[in-house]
């Protein structure tokens, strides 16, 4: 399946992620960052030319559920420009038949791009929903799939 960029920029979707960040920890909280070297900040890296991937970047995961920590422990080895389905992560982490619980903590991702839940998508390839949008999903999905934007350094 392939997806296109469209008109989405990686100001637009930087500012999207910006805002589902603040809105789930805080008006205080920003990924902005006034450092203008990429490596110094690890969204802006993964945003910048060299594309830097995040699944070195340490996440504490707020929940307590040892389903949702195996599904976003699990779904952070998947790497950039791949996909997996809600099934398939479902089965990776020994529950074959909770795809939808998948689904439902993918909605409820503490934090969107470090956890990456916009690499995971229906069984059937379509892209699924994304929380916040699904313009955002496909670019994510597309701007790590990008020939210039493989990865070439990580933490």
């Amino acid at each position: 399946m392939a997806f296109t960029l469209g008109k989405p920029s990686r100001e637009a979707a930087f500012e999207a992620l910006d805002r589902r960040i603040r809105a789930l920890w805080g008006p205080h909280v920003h990924l902005s960052c006034e450092d203008s070297d990429a490596s110094a900040y690890p969204i802006r890296a993964y945003f910048s030319k060299d594309f830097v991937p995040l699944d070195h970047v340490p996440v504490a995961i707020p929940f307590r559920s040892p389903f949702a920590l195996a599904v976003f422990r699990t779904l952070r080895k998947t790497r950039p420009g791949e996909t997996v389905t809600y099934r398939d992560l479902a089965g990776a982490v020994g529950h074959p038949f909770a795809a939808r619980a998948v689904g439902s903590w993918m909605r409820r991702n503490p934090v969107p791009i470090l956890i990456p839940c916009h690499r995971v998508v229906r069984a059937d390839g379509s892209l699924g929903r994304y929380a916040e949008g699904d313009w955002l999903k496909a670019f994510l999905l597309q701007w790590e799939k990008q020939p210039e934007a493989k990865p070439r350094a990580a933490f």
